[in-house]
């Protein structure tokens, strides 16, 4: 049901593989989804199969924390797709399961306008096993977006792109 305050605890060392578009839907509002451990025994989940694997958030109010998201793919293009009002993505890293597997965008608002207002992506790491020159950035809009908070993130690469966030043309922020 949704905005029951319904939370979602994911044990440590948890290991999961993920395939397909929307391999994982986040499409109930209100949901916490945290991940229990610290560092190498933090639940992982393998974004793999093809480069369109994606955890879909279309819900609002969802928040997600404490995981490690590895790319197991060449250039997987997305790793959280967010189409909710209110995400909160914090505490998250993004890594590369191989020098061969890795990420495009780690995060998306591809959405309609207003689509992802209020997301917050907070204490996140990203930092690629090489320089990964066709990465791009670590979040990408593509519509206007309200209320958007980046903090204490850390990010690392060599790609093609700004390394923190790209918007689409003279969308509003």
């Amino acid at each position: 049901t949704a905005d029951n305050g319904d939370i979602i605890m994911i044990k440590p060392n948890h290991a999961e593989t993920i395939t397909g578009i929307g391999g994982i839907a986040a499409d109930v509002a209100g949901v916490s989804i945290k991940g229990l451990g610290n560092y190498n025994n933090r639940p992982r989940f393998l974004m793999d199969g093809a480069t369109t694997v994606t955890f879909a958030v279309s819900a609002a109010d969802v928040s997600i924390s404490n995981i490690e998201m590895a790319s197991g793919h060449l250039l997987v293009a997305t790793g959280f797709d967010v189409t909710g009002v209110g995400c909160w993505l914090d505490n998250i890293e993004f890594t590369d399961n191989t020098t061969a597997e890795n990420w495009g965008s780690p995060v998306k608002a591809t959405g309609a306008a207003n689509s992802a207002d209020g997301l917050r992506i907070t204490n996140c790491r990203w930092i690629p096993l090489v320089a990964t020159v066709n990465s791009l950035e670590f979040l990408e809009i593509t519509d206007d977006i309200r209320g958007l908070v980046m903090h204490n993130n850390f990010i690392a690469h060599e790609g093609t792109a700004s390394p923190l966030f790209v918007q689409a043309g003279t969308k509003v922020m």
